[in-house]
């Protein structure tokens, strides 16, 4: 059961969820990913819908190629 008005927050969360699944890629991976698997959970829950599920695994698809460039590209400066 939704409460009026809940949608568009639901829908923030979305949007904010989207975003830590980029930002994922490029800054702190471990952070913004778990994030972004967190807000995909309560958006799945609140919406019952698939919106959750893929915010969900965009957030663990960029959490592991997030965390395997960070690893490359400093590891590749460490031997340089």
């Amino acid at each position: 059961m939704l409460v009026a008005g809940s949608s568009n927050q639901v829908t923030w969360y979305a949007a904010i969820g989207y975003l830590c699944a980029f930002l994922a890629l490029l800054v702190l991976p471990e952070v913004f990913g778990s994030m972004s698997v967190i807000l995909g959970a309560y958006v799945w829950r609140k919406e019952r819908g698939n919106r959750g599920l893929l915010i969900i695994s965009l957030g663990l698809v960029c959490l592991l190629v997030g965390i395997y460039l960070t690893s490359y590209f400093e590891l590749g400066d460490l031997l340089s």
